[in-house]
């Protein structure tokens, strides 16, 4: 590997040092599985980027009916003319589904935003747990806890993807999980992905999302109206 990586390896288990390497060519991952003679995955969110397995890798998409029916909630979103009404209303709605004993994951785009809520929870009172890039290592024992009663969890929308939360007891009937993303994602797969955190295997559920006009990507693609409107 290049830029010291396989020696950084090598030294770490104190093997002799090779020299180090260049890449003299490379490979897409579509070129790659191109290859393949016989190529299928599976995914919870295929069928939103459907097009692109067709045009990338010539496979269409089935649609599985799932095990048991969804019946999560997933409510209308929320959105607001500035970043701190945002927030202060996120917040608000942690504070609430907290006080009602229902675990929340509270979702950002990135490991800072994700800091500036743990802080504000902090400060409100509110005790909870964070998962990000800088907790990877804890995040089986933060993921086995996130379903239970009361208990918070701030995520970015990376960690625990993947991973069922399974629900403590007495949660189903209190609602069950709350999923609060607190901006729009780069793409609808992540945030079907958000969304399917809560409401797993038949168990009950709710997702919803808090925007502001001064988010990135509003700001980056919303319309002309919108960012006057905000003024």
């Amino acid at each position: 590997m290049q830029a010291g990586q396989h020696q950084a390896i090598e030294m770490k288990e104190q093997l002799e040092l090779s020299s180090d390497m260049r890449a003299v060519a490379s490979v897409t991952y579509q070129s790659l599985f191109q290859q393949v003679k016989h190529l299928a995955g599976m995914t919870g969110t295929a069928k939103a980027a459907e097009n692109e397995f067709v045009s990338s890798y010539n496979l269409g998409v089935v649609k599985i009916p799932p095990h048991k029916p969804s019946i999560r909630v997933d409510l209308p979103t929320k959105i607001y003319p500035h970043q701190s009404d945002k927030i202060l209303a996120a917040l608000q709605e942690v504070k609430h589904l907290h006080g009602l004993g229902r675990p929340v994951l509270l979702v950002s785009a990135n490991v800072e935003v994700s800091e500036l809520f743990s802080e504000l929870l902090f400060q409100i009172g509110i005790p909870h747990s964070v998962l990000n890039a800088k907790s990877a290592a804890k995040e089986a024992e933060i993921i086995k806890l996130a379903g239970q009663a009361g208990n918070v969890t701030v995520a970015t929308s990376m960690a625990g993807r993947g991973t069922d939360i399974k629900l403590g007891p007495g949660v189903s009937e209190l609602g069950g999980l709350a999923v609060i993303t607190t901006e729009l994602m780069p793409s609808i797969r992540i945030e079907q992905q958000l969304m399917g955190r809560a409401g797993r295997q038949g168990n009950p559920g709710t997702s919803q999302a808090f925007v502001s006009l001064e988010d990135e990507l509003v700001e980056k693609f919303g319309a002309e109206w919108l960012k006057k409107s905000k003024k």
